[in-house]
């Protein structure tokens, strides 16, 4: 705010309302990333209004401007839920930037459109287009390939390591590149699922070289969310068990050091842990499995508080444990979940505590407690 005040103090008033919109632009990306969503907003409509101004005089300068300001504003929508407002300003950006490419293809202007385009295909699938969420992935993933991957470092895959939080302009369009091919695997996941899975690991890979090169943690989230979807069985025989199992350990590992570094559990390692666990069951690795049970609880008693995050998860640990035959252990965790936690859990998740105890009991002889449990779910 200091600075946007200093700016428009400046003599050479053009010069000083570029400066505020700049300024502008950056506190409101700032705000975004706290999750101060609405002032971001704010700030960013202000950021926009001055540049449509200054567009009028020079779109060749200010456009680019406008265009990264309008992107900005789309992720400000999102955050705050409005899918169709941030779809319909994405498309405005892409619109000057394609125009903007067009009259002067530089480096600069491509590699800015591919990142709207891939920006756009992102909030399109999400507001449920998906043939233009398709055709704009499509042309991001072309693009990027086009402009950067015969880098060195797409190429090597690794360079100097870097001990920097920072990452250096290079590494961001490998980064966005990177990105543009997760959301062509999301949008082909349903119905392309070979070309889903090859952009799925080219991903993973250009996200393996920025960890190697980085080493500060930046990449954890989408290395560990990516490994998650590559292992999920929505991709059936074309990911061999042990494959995924492969991929499964290193969702985790990735997620476990955010969890050593944040002490927060990520929203998907309850999952990841339950995958892994069906995966070593499914390859009759029941003691194994027994054992990711185990850590599973422990990670919920130690770093859960949520009453309803920790229902949640102790009814995805009692499938595990039956699902790795630990049946005796599932039935006395089912207990514990319908006389603790019953009251934090929907009618759906408590049908299937109830289910998933009663058969634990059936499996272990007990059928008096079987039925017992059944006879709850009835009267429920």
């Amino acid at each position: 705010m200091v600075e946007i005040q200093e700016s428009l103090k400046w003599r050479d008033n053009w010069l000083s309302i570029q400066r505020g919109a700049n300024a502008m632009s950056r506190l409101s990306s700032s705000l975004c990333k706290l999750g101060m969503a609405e002032e971001s907003s704010t700030i960013v409509q202000y950021a926009v209004d001055v540049y449509r101004t200054l567009v009028k005089t020079n779109e060749d300068v200010y456009g680019p401007h406008l265009a990264h300001a309008l992107r900005l504003m789309s992720a400000c929508y999102m955050k705050t839920g409005n899918v169709a407002e941030a779809y319909k300003v994405i498309k405005e950006a892409v619109t000057i930037g394609r125009r903007l490419a067009d009259a002067s293809p530089t480096f600069d202007a491509q590699i800015q459109l591919s990142g709207l385009v891939s920006f756009s295909a992102y909030i399109g699938r999400l507001n449920e287009d998906l043939m233009n969420a398709l055709k704009d992935a499509e042309e991001a993933v072309q693009s990027y390939q086009h402009l950067i991957g015969n880098s060195t470092f797409i190429l090597q895959g690794e360079v100097e390591v870097v001990e920097s939080t920072q990452m250096t302009l290079e590494e961001t369009h490998v980064h966005d590149y990177a990105n543009a091919l997760i959301e062509l695997h999301n949008t082909l996941s349903s119905t392309q699922k070979m070309e889903s899975l090859k952009a799925g690991i080219q991903a993973l890979g250009l996200f393996r070289a920025l960890e190697r090169r980085n080493k500060s943690g930046t990449f954890s989230n989408q290395i560990s969310i990516l490994c998650f979807s590559l292992a999920s069985d929505k991709f059936g025989e074309m990911v061999p068990v042990d494959q995924a199992l492969l991929y499964v350990w290193e969702s985790i590992q990735h997620y476990e050091k955010m969890l050593q570094n944040t002490g927060v559990v990520p929203d998907n390692l309850p999952d990841v842990l339950g995958l892994e666990a069906e995966l070593l069951s499914s390859l009759e690795r029941f003691h194994e499995a027994h054992g990711v049970c185990k850590k599973f609880e422990c990670m919920i008693q130690i770093h859960m508080d949520s009453q309803q995050l920790r229902a949640w998860s102790f009814l995805q640990l009692i499938q595990n444990l039956f699902d790795s035959k630990s049946y005796a252990e599932a039935a006395l965790t089912g207990e514990q979940l319908l006389l603790t936690y019953r009251s934090s859990l929907s009618d759906w998740d408590l049908c299937n505590a109830y289910h998933c105890t009663s058969l634990a009991f059936a499996w272990i002889g007990d059928y008096c407690k079987s039925i017992q449990v059944t006879e709850a779910l009835v009267n429920h």
